[in-house]
């Protein structure tokens, strides 16, 4: 039985998990309406969580990463489970991505949107219109059905901690503030306790690390880290905020590329987040800093981020798990991190429920599928680069003259040939599986293609830059 489960990091990771983890135990609401990517079960909630402890462990002196982000739409049903909204975190709706000039260096925008309804018969109506007559991406995206009331959201990272911290504690979560510097192991190689940097030991049944790159924990357990810097070249961004003044009002997250990599705009209430991703085999960071200055016309004071893109092949391990940028991070395209992390949690209930109620859990399964996802989006986020004609730089030059990934080339061959990529989005499946959804669905993949231009009765693309 877990009785004791403590939680290193105190960033969105930290306390997005403690959270999910003490609804469950305090039976506040029905676990499947706020744990995130959770199927909807009627009437269920999580046996056997009664009188499990919560302790999150966290510096002050540790900088949390954020500065403004996109989720996807489960965010949503997370912050009304809890009695929150947007307006909590001075956030804003996010009816999906703009993408603008990757087809080519002015050929304007394509848009990734979040749909619901019929979405069977909704996508299959698309798929033929467009390819039986080769229609405009404006005139497919006419036709999409945009919610307005269902959406994902814009956070302000800081705010949204606060608030999570705030009704932690309430709920009975045992809030450390202090650092992780080491660990104690069992004889079976899971985890005892954790030392603190005034050394005292904090026991504990089951251990979550949500400290981001550094992996106090994960680095000490017996996974691999899986290097994709050969694949995904972005490894850099420079961030900041620019006031809301100056930008006119809009529900998307702006993905606009530049020489050497893009740059998000993440509108919050009263500033627009701003970050530059790119790859520094290509352009230096002073380099990145003028060109951001230039889109912005304004000389930026910006944070520096670093990450080498990869992934844990074991986010869960003995008596621990890896959740948010622990786990992996390809790069900020698509809210990947939200994604996963999303995943994350939601599995890590799963395992929980398992262990206290005696249930075969496949451990080994549940981290393949999590590998699994990333490869999905992975390769996704890779073929906004892949599918780009633009050649003004030596970054998108070196896309343009290396071949389609063989992934890539299958998803868009089983799209002309069978009009879709997977039966259905949603993927429930049976109790003591892994927990989530194949992504991206259908759809997302049929808007990017129709954005940038492949003709569906040749598989040929149109034009060049």
């Amino acid at each position: 039985m877990v009785k004791d489960i403590v939680i290193v990091g105190g960033g969105a990771a930290g306390w997005m998990t403690a959270i999910n983890l003490l609804v469950n135990i305090n039976n506040l609401i029905e676990a499947s309406t706020i744990t995130f990517g959770r199927p909807p079960i009627k009437n269920k909630s999580i046996k056997n969580f009664d009188n499990i402890k919560v302790t999150l462990i966290a510096s002050e002196d540790i900088p949390v990463i954020g500065v403004g982000e996109g989720t996807l739409p489960d965010m949503q049903h997370f912050l009304g489970g809890l009695n929150l909204n947007v307006d909590d975190i001075n956030g804003t709706k996010k009816l999906g991505i703009e993408y603008i000039n990757w087809y080519s260096k002015s050929s304007g925008s394509w848009y990734h949107p979040f749909t619901f309804g019929d979405f069977d018969t909704h996508y299959n109506n698309l798929f033929y219109k467009y390819k039986n007559n080769n229609l405009t991406f404006e005139e497919v995206f006419s036709d999409i059905a945009v919610s307005k009331e269902k959406h994902g959201c814009h956070i302000e990272v800081s705010k949204l901690i606060s608030k999570l911290k705030s009704k932690c504690i309430d709920m009975g979560c045992n809030f450390i503030t202090n650092t992780v510097k080491d660990c104690k192991f069992n004889d079976d190689k899971s985890i005892k306790s954790v030392i603190l940097n005034d050394n005292t030991e904090i026991r504990g049944d089951y251990f979550v690390d949500c400290t981001g790159f550094r992996r106090v924990l994960m680095s000490k357990m017996e996974t691999t880290f899986i290097d994709l810097s050969d694949k995904f070249l972005c490894n850099s961004a420079i961030a900041t905020h620019i006031d809301l003044k100056n930008e006119k009002e809009y529900h998307w997250t702006k993905c606009t590329a530049l020489s050497s990599g893009w740059v998000w705009n993440i509108p919050l209430q009263d500033k627009v987040g701003i970050g530059y991703v790119y790859s520094d085999k290509f352009i230096s960071d002073d380099d990145a800093k003028k060109e951001l200055n230039e889109y912005l016309n304004i000389e930026g004071d910006y944070q520096l981020l670093k990450w080498t893109p990869g992934i844990l092949k074991e986010p869960f391990v003995k008596n621990c798990a890896a959740v948010g940028l622990s786990a992996g991070f390809i790069e900020p395209m698509e809210a990947t991190n939200h994604g996963a992390q999303s995943l994350l949690i939601s599995n890590l209930v799963n395992i929980l429920d398992g262990i206290n109620n005696k249930r075969n859990i496949d451990i080994d399964r549940i981290n393949e599928y999590i590998r699994t996802w990333y490869d999905n989006i992975g390769n996704f986020i890779l073929s906004n680069y892949f599918l780009s004609k633009r050649i003004d730089s030596n970054f998108w030059q070196y896309f343009n003259n290396t071949e389609l990934p063989k992934d890539i080339k299958n998803i868009i061959n089983m799209l002309f040939e069978m009009g879709e990529i997977c039966g259905h989005p949603n993927v429930l499946l049976a109790k003591g599986a892994p927990i989530g959804q194949i992504a991206p669905t259908n759809l997302s993949w049929f808007v990017k293609l129709v954005g940038y231009h492949i003709n569906y009765k040749t598989g040929d693309f149109d034009g060049n830059d």
